[in-house]
């Protein structure tokens, strides 16, 4: 996937805002990193596989279409409507499922 781009996942893995995301994710969740981002050498499952959050913000690092691709569809969520709902990170849980975005 990264290739396509001319990009390598270990440049977006070694940002200091992806070690944020990461930490947060495990935080928040209470998980291992390793259920959040991990490299599978060999084998039928080689590659990079991340959490879906990790594998979104990946995506949005490679391609600036993709980030307003994305964007839009948040917008799309009726912004202008009086908000209902409160958001609060540390209750805010999530089942991650995880994406293989590189195969090695």
């Amino acid at each position: 996937m990264a290739q396509s781009f001319g990009k390598r996942p270990n440049d977006y893995l070694n940002l200091p805002s992806t070690s944020e995301m990461i930490n947060a994710i495990t935080r928040k969740n209470g998980i291992a990193q390793n259920q959040v981002v991990s490299t599978i050498r060999g084998g039928n499952n080689s590659g990079t596989w991340m959490s879906e959050d990790v594998a979104i913000e990946f995506a949005r690092w490679l391609s600036p279409a993709f980030t307003l691709w994305a964007n839009d569809r948040i917008w799309s969520y009726g912004i202008d409507e009086p908000n209902t709902s409160t958001f609060s990170p540390a209750t805010e849980q999530k089942s991650y499922k995880r994406i293989v975005i590189s195969r090695t």
